[in-house]
C-alpha cells in the first residue's frame, strides 16, 4: 500500500505532536514508514496508518527512554473525577495562549491533545488506542486544563500573578 500526500501529512502531524520538533518528526516518520515497508513485504498489514502510528509512537518512547527524558508518572488516586471531556470541549483558548501552553506539554500530553482535538477521538477511544486506563487520560486532561487555567490567569493579569 502506498500512502497519499494527505495520509503522509496526517502521519507527520502525529509525529510532530509526539516530538514537538519538525526535524525529529520527519526522522521519526521516515523510520516508521521504513519499518512498515519492510514488514509489509513479509506479512499483510490490515491498517497501515495504525501500524505506522504505533511504530512511530513506540520508537519515540524508546528513544526518549534511552535519553532518560520522558518521566513516566504513576497515576495518582483517581477518586471522583469531574466530566473533564465536556468541560474541556467548551474551554476557549486563544492562539497565543495555546502556543505558550503547547511548549510546556510533555510528549504524552501532546499526544492526548492531538488525538482529542485533531483526531476527534473520545476519551474512551484515546484510552483504548494508547492502551491505558481512561482514568489516566482524564487525569492528563485535568492537568492540561489546570495548566491552561493558570496560564490564562497569568496572561490576563499582564504577566504578573495577582
Amino acid at each position: 500500500m502506498n500512502f497519499d500526500s494527505s495520509e503522509l501529512n496526517h502521519l507527520y502531524r502525529y509525529c510532530l505532536a509526539l516530538c514537538g520538533n519538525p526535524d525529529n518528526a520527519y526522522d521519526l516518520l521516515q523510520d516508521a514508514i521504513e519499518k512498515y515497508l519492510k514488514q509489509s513485504g513479509k506479512t499483510l498489514i490490515d491498517e497501515p496508518q495504525g501500524y505506522v502510528k504505533r511504530t512511530a509512537r513506540n520508537q519515540f518512547y524508546d528513544q526518549e527512554r534511552r535519553k532518560k527524558v520522558v518521566q513516566f508518572d504513576v497515576p495518582e488516586d483517581q477518586g471522583e473525577l469531574p466530566d473533564l471531556e465536556n468541560d474541556l470541549e467548551h474551554m476557549v483558548v486563544d492562539e497565543l495562549l495555546l502556543k505558550q501552553i503547547w511548549k510546556t506539554l510533555s510528549p504524552k500530553e501532546r499526544e492526548v491533545l492531538f488525538l482529542w482535538a485533531v483526531e476527534g477521538l473520545t476519551m474512551a477511544e484515546i484510552a483504548l488506542q494508547l492502551d491505558v486506563p481512561i482514568a489516566t487520560i482524564l487525569s492528563r486532561l485535568h492537568r492540561l486544563r489546570a495548566r491552561a487555567t493558570a496560564n490564562e490567569t497569568f496572561a490576563s493579569s499582564g504577566g504578573e500573578h495577582a
